[in-house]
Protein backbone atom coordinates (compact mmCIF):
# COMPACT_ATOMS: atom_id res chain seq x y z
CA UNK A 1 0.00 0.00 0.00
CA UNK A 2 1.43 3.01 -1.01
CA UNK A 3 1.81 6.20 1.67
CA UNK A 4 0.19 9.00 1.16
CA UNK A 5 0.96 12.39 2.93
CA UNK A 6 -0.34 15.64 3.84
CA UNK A 7 1.18 18.78 2.59
CA UNK A 8 2.18 20.25 6.32
CA UNK A 9 3.89 16.45 6.65
CA UNK A 10 5.74 16.87 2.97
CA UNK A 11 7.31 20.14 4.56
CA UNK A 12 8.33 18.67 7.40
CA UNK A 13 10.26 16.04 6.05
CA UNK A 14 11.69 18.59 3.33
CA UNK A 15 12.99 20.30 6.46
CA UNK A 16 14.51 17.66 8.29
CA UNK A 17 16.71 15.82 4.96
CA UNK A 18 17.63 19.35 3.47
CA UNK A 19 20.86 19.07 4.05
CA UNK A 20 20.62 15.27 2.57
CA UNK A 21 18.57 16.86 -0.65
CA UNK A 22 21.08 19.72 -1.25
CA UNK A 23 24.50 17.21 -1.38
CA UNK A 24 22.41 15.17 -3.82
CA UNK A 25 20.84 17.57 -6.02
CA UNK A 26 24.77 18.80 -5.59
CA UNK A 27 26.55 15.82 -7.02
CA UNK A 28 23.60 15.02 -9.98
CA UNK A 29 24.50 19.07 -10.79
CA UNK A 30 28.04 18.12 -11.03
CA UNK A 31 27.55 14.84 -13.15
CA UNK A 32 25.67 16.39 -15.51
CA UNK A 33 27.64 19.57 -15.99
CA UNK A 34 31.12 17.55 -16.39
CA UNK A 35 28.86 15.64 -19.32
CA UNK A 36 27.78 18.38 -20.92
CA UNK A 37 31.90 19.68 -20.84
CA UNK A 38 33.14 16.21 -22.06
CA UNK A 39 31.03 16.15 -25.07
CA UNK A 40 31.62 20.42 -26.11
CA UNK A 41 35.64 19.33 -25.81
CA UNK A 42 35.44 16.19 -28.24
CA UNK A 43 33.19 17.71 -30.69
CA UNK A 44 35.91 20.96 -30.58
CA UNK A 45 37.91 21.44 -33.70
CA UNK A 46 41.17 21.01 -32.09
CA UNK A 47 40.27 17.49 -31.14
CA UNK A 48 39.48 16.01 -34.64
CA UNK A 49 42.42 13.38 -33.86
CA UNK A 50 41.03 12.27 -30.54
CA UNK A 51 37.56 12.39 -31.90
CA UNK A 52 38.27 10.40 -34.89
CA UNK A 53 40.24 8.00 -32.80
CA UNK A 54 37.44 7.68 -30.09
CA UNK A 55 34.88 6.87 -33.53
CA UNK A 56 36.94 4.28 -35.23
CA UNK A 57 36.74 6.82 -38.48
CA UNK A 58 40.82 7.23 -38.70
CA UNK A 59 41.53 5.99 -41.95
CA UNK A 60 44.91 5.05 -43.53
CA UNK A 61 45.75 5.95 -46.80
CA UNK A 62 45.68 3.42 -49.25
CA UNK A 63 48.85 3.42 -50.14
CA UNK A 64 52.22 5.66 -49.35
CA UNK A 65 52.90 9.04 -51.30
CA UNK A 66 55.30 7.84 -54.17
CA UNK A 67 58.77 9.28 -53.76
CA UNK A 68 58.61 12.53 -51.90
CA UNK A 69 60.92 15.62 -52.92
CA UNK A 70 63.29 17.49 -50.81
CA UNK A 71 60.60 20.10 -49.54
CA UNK A 72 59.43 18.04 -47.01
CA UNK A 73 62.41 18.95 -44.93
CA UNK A 74 60.43 22.38 -44.33
CA UNK A 75 58.17 20.47 -42.61
CA UNK A 76 60.46 19.91 -40.08
CA UNK A 77 62.32 22.15 -37.47
CA UNK A 78 66.39 22.18 -37.25
CA UNK A 79 69.62 23.59 -38.11
CA UNK A 80 73.06 22.17 -37.65
CA UNK A 81 73.29 24.17 -35.40
CA UNK A 82 69.90 23.49 -33.40
CA UNK A 83 70.41 19.81 -33.53
CA UNK A 84 73.70 20.21 -31.67
CA UNK A 85 71.79 22.14 -29.38
CA UNK A 86 69.48 19.15 -29.13
CA UNK A 87 72.45 16.75 -28.41
CA UNK A 88 73.89 18.87 -25.77
CA UNK A 89 70.70 19.40 -23.70
CA UNK A 90 69.96 16.04 -24.16
CA UNK A 91 73.25 15.07 -22.57
CA UNK A 92 72.35 17.10 -19.48
CA UNK A 93 69.58 15.32 -18.33
CA UNK A 94 70.14 12.12 -15.58
CA UNK A 95 69.06 8.99 -16.39
CA UNK A 96 65.60 9.16 -14.36
CA UNK A 97 64.38 11.99 -16.41
CA UNK A 98 64.35 10.21 -19.68
CA UNK A 99 63.66 6.55 -18.31
CA UNK A 100 60.41 8.22 -16.84
CA UNK A 101 59.45 10.11 -20.40
CA UNK A 102 60.21 6.47 -22.08
CA UNK A 103 57.89 4.61 -19.91
CA UNK A 104 54.91 7.72 -20.01
CA UNK A 105 55.17 7.00 -24.13
CA UNK A 106 55.96 3.46 -24.30
CA UNK A 107 52.59 2.66 -24.75
CA UNK A 108 51.72 5.33 -26.99
CA UNK A 109 54.75 4.31 -29.16
CA UNK A 110 53.35 0.66 -29.50
CA UNK A 111 50.00 1.43 -30.72
CA UNK A 112 51.62 3.68 -33.19
CA UNK A 113 53.90 0.82 -34.22
CA UNK A 114 50.13 -1.45 -34.41
CA UNK A 115 48.38 0.85 -36.48
CA UNK A 116 50.86 2.60 -39.23
CA UNK A 117 54.28 0.11 -38.99
CA UNK A 118 56.21 2.29 -37.86
CA UNK A 119 58.94 0.44 -35.26
CA UNK A 120 57.70 2.08 -31.40
CA UNK A 121 61.43 2.57 -31.02
CA UNK A 122 61.73 4.75 -33.87
CA UNK A 123 58.83 6.85 -32.46
CA UNK A 124 59.77 6.68 -28.75
CA UNK A 125 63.51 7.96 -30.14
CA UNK A 126 62.32 10.58 -32.47
CA UNK A 127 60.52 11.77 -29.68
CA UNK A 128 63.22 11.72 -27.06
CA UNK A 129 65.22 13.31 -29.18
CA UNK A 130 63.30 16.20 -31.07
CA UNK A 131 61.67 17.16 -27.59
CA UNK A 132 64.88 16.71 -25.37
CA UNK A 133 62.57 14.30 -23.19
CA UNK A 134 59.69 17.01 -22.98
CA UNK A 135 61.87 19.65 -21.67
CA UNK A 136 62.22 21.62 -25.33
CA UNK A 137 59.66 24.74 -25.10
CA UNK A 138 57.66 23.49 -28.25
CA UNK A 139 56.61 20.35 -25.87
CA UNK A 140 55.04 22.58 -23.12
CA UNK A 141 52.22 22.10 -22.05
CA UNK A 142 50.82 24.62 -24.55
CA UNK A 143 52.05 23.12 -27.55
CA UNK A 144 52.57 19.83 -27.27
CA UNK A 145 54.87 19.09 -30.03
CA UNK A 146 56.98 16.34 -29.42
CA UNK A 147 58.72 15.84 -33.04
CA UNK A 148 59.21 19.55 -34.23
CA UNK A 149 56.49 19.22 -37.33
CA UNK A 150 56.52 22.92 -38.29
CA UNK A 151 52.93 24.67 -39.65
CA UNK A 152 53.66 25.20 -43.26
CA UNK A 153 52.14 26.01 -46.59
CA UNK A 154 49.96 22.90 -48.34
CA UNK A 155 51.19 21.04 -50.93
CA UNK A 156 51.13 17.49 -52.84
CA UNK A 157 53.16 16.11 -49.98
CA UNK A 158 52.04 18.28 -47.19
CA UNK A 159 48.25 18.35 -46.75
CA UNK A 160 46.93 21.72 -45.04
CA UNK A 161 47.31 21.58 -41.45
CA UNK A 162 43.91 22.24 -39.58
CA UNK A 163 45.39 22.58 -36.21
CA UNK A 164 46.80 25.55 -34.41
CA UNK A 165 50.04 27.25 -34.58
CA UNK A 166 52.69 28.47 -32.06
CA UNK A 167 55.86 30.75 -32.13
CA UNK A 168 58.47 29.61 -30.88
CA UNK A 169 62.03 29.99 -31.48
CA UNK A 170 61.38 32.60 -34.83
CA UNK A 171 59.38 29.73 -36.06
CA UNK A 172 55.79 28.41 -36.31
CA UNK A 173 55.80 25.01 -34.63
CA UNK A 174 52.20 23.03 -35.02
CA UNK A 175 50.03 23.29 -31.52
CA UNK A 176 48.14 20.41 -29.82
CA UNK A 177 45.79 19.71 -27.00
CA UNK A 178 47.55 17.18 -26.17
CA UNK A 179 51.03 14.92 -26.54
CA UNK A 180 48.85 11.47 -27.99
CA UNK A 181 47.95 13.90 -30.93
CA UNK A 182 51.07 15.16 -31.51
CA UNK A 183 52.04 11.38 -32.10
CA UNK A 184 49.36 10.70 -33.92
CA UNK A 185 49.87 13.41 -36.42
CA UNK A 186 53.57 12.57 -37.26
CA UNK A 187 52.89 8.23 -37.12
CA UNK A 188 50.06 9.68 -39.83
CA UNK A 189 52.53 11.94 -41.86
CA UNK A 190 55.63 9.41 -42.00
CA UNK A 191 53.19 7.16 -42.61
CA UNK A 192 52.33 8.93 -45.95
CA UNK A 193 56.09 9.49 -46.76
CA UNK A 194 57.80 6.57 -45.65
CA UNK A 195 54.98 3.52 -45.05
CA UNK A 196 56.62 0.89 -47.76
CA UNK A 197 59.27 0.71 -44.88
CA UNK A 198 56.75 -1.35 -42.84
CA UNK A 199 58.13 -4.40 -41.72
CA UNK A 200 62.14 -2.90 -41.98
CA UNK A 201 64.09 -2.47 -38.59
CA UNK A 202 64.99 0.91 -37.03
CA UNK A 203 68.05 1.35 -38.48
CA UNK A 204 66.18 1.29 -42.15
CA UNK A 205 63.58 3.30 -40.66
CA UNK A 206 65.95 5.86 -38.35
CA UNK A 207 67.80 6.35 -41.87
CA UNK A 208 65.07 7.15 -43.80
CA UNK A 209 63.45 9.39 -41.54
CA UNK A 210 67.30 11.62 -40.77
CA UNK A 211 67.58 11.22 -44.88
CA UNK A 212 63.98 12.52 -45.89
CA UNK A 213 62.67 13.88 -43.38
CA UNK A 214 64.72 15.17 -40.80
CA UNK A 215 67.59 16.35 -43.42
CA UNK A 216 68.43 19.84 -41.56
CA UNK A 217 70.16 17.71 -39.11
CA UNK A 218 73.00 15.39 -40.43
CA UNK A 219 73.19 13.60 -36.72
CA UNK A 220 69.59 12.69 -36.88
CA UNK A 221 69.82 8.90 -38.03
CA UNK A 222 73.17 8.47 -35.36
CA UNK A 223 71.65 9.63 -32.83
CA UNK A 224 67.77 8.34 -32.99
CA UNK A 225 69.77 4.74 -33.30
CA UNK A 226 72.09 5.46 -30.54
CA UNK A 227 69.03 6.30 -28.23
CA UNK A 228 67.26 3.04 -28.95
CA UNK A 229 70.43 0.86 -28.40
CA UNK A 230 71.49 2.59 -25.68
CA UNK A 231 67.97 2.21 -23.38
CA UNK A 232 67.22 -1.05 -25.89
CA UNK A 233 63.68 0.19 -26.86
CA UNK A 234 64.43 -2.06 -29.64
CA UNK A 235 62.48 -4.54 -26.95
CA UNK A 236 59.38 -2.90 -27.42
CA UNK A 237 59.29 -3.47 -31.13
CA UNK A 238 56.96 -6.44 -32.53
Amino acid sequence: MKAQYTLPELFLMLRQNWFKIAVASLLLYMFFNRDLSLQVEMNAPGSKLAKQERTGSWQLPEEPLPQASDKLGLLFSGTEEEAASLENDLRKLDEYEIDAFIQRFVDVARVEQEKFGIPASVVLATALYESTAGHRKTADVHTNNYFGLLCAEPSAYTPAWQGGCKKVEQMLFRKYQTAWESFRDFSYFTYRQLGSLSGEDYRVWSEALGRRLYGKDPGFAANVIGLIERYSLHDYDF
